[in-house]
């Protein structure tokens, strides 16, 4: 990352709340006026900078993670629907109902014989 050099706001800039956009322009006259930061490379000068600098490398991160957790949330769904397939069928009628109690009875007194 190296560095990055930004003019903090003071204390009088918060109390008059001057806005962001004066803040960055105010900064950037700063790095222009003085002989020493000019001599700093211009890309390392001030917040709109430092704050594309940091999308850039959080974009990087989510192209990186991203197809990661894809694949952590796809693996996830193939287990979720293997569970769902596992689970006994849904008894919705009467009917259903008593051929499932008469299937586990049937169960029952198979175990129970042996």
């Amino acid at each position: 990352l190296g560095f990055h050099c930004v003019v903090n706001r003071s204390q009088k800039n918060i109390e008059e709340g001057l806005a962001r956009q004066d803040l960055w322009e105010k900064e950037q006259r700063i790095f222009e006026a003085s002989e020493k930061l000019r001599g700093l490379p211009k890309e390392n000068w001030g917040t709109l900078r430092l704050m594309e600098k940091i999308a850039r490398i959080q974009e990087g991160r989510v192209d990186e993670c991203l197809p990661k957790i894809k694949e952590a949330v796809r693996a996830k769904l193939g287990e979720l629907r293997d569970q769902l397939r596992a689970l006994p069928a849904q008894v919705e009628t009467e009917a259903d109902q008593h051929r499932l109690f008469n299937a586990v009875l049937h169960q029952v007194l198979q175990d129970l014989q042996r």
